[in-house]
């Protein structure tokens, strides 16, 4: 991925990933660089593809964002998984 193509982002995930991702600790800001013109749910996909039926919420800068949001640089994306219980 070319550095002018690609745009920086800030992750935080109450989820463990699929695969182990460079800096990630569970609840805490990492940062990512993705290609531009990415969206929610391919950032979801991505960090997620086994188990993305598990999460609940995803915020994009603090706010509820659907899956067809385009990720622009510097957003802050946080990951919530479903709640149990009732």
């Amino acid at each position: 991925m070319d550095q002018e193509d690609s745009i920086p982002l800030t992750i935080r995930s109450f989820l463990f990933p699929d695969e182990a991702i460079a800096g990630f600790q569970l609840g805490e800001p990492f940062a990512m660089k993705l290609p531009t013109g990415t969206t929610v749910q391919e950032l979801t996909d991505n960090i997620y593809f086994k188990k993305s039926d598990q999460i609940g919420v995803t915020a994009v800068n603090g706010r509820l964002a659907p899956p067809e949001t385009v990720l622009m640089p510097g957003d802050a994306i946080d990951f919530y998984p479903l709640l149990d219980g009732g």
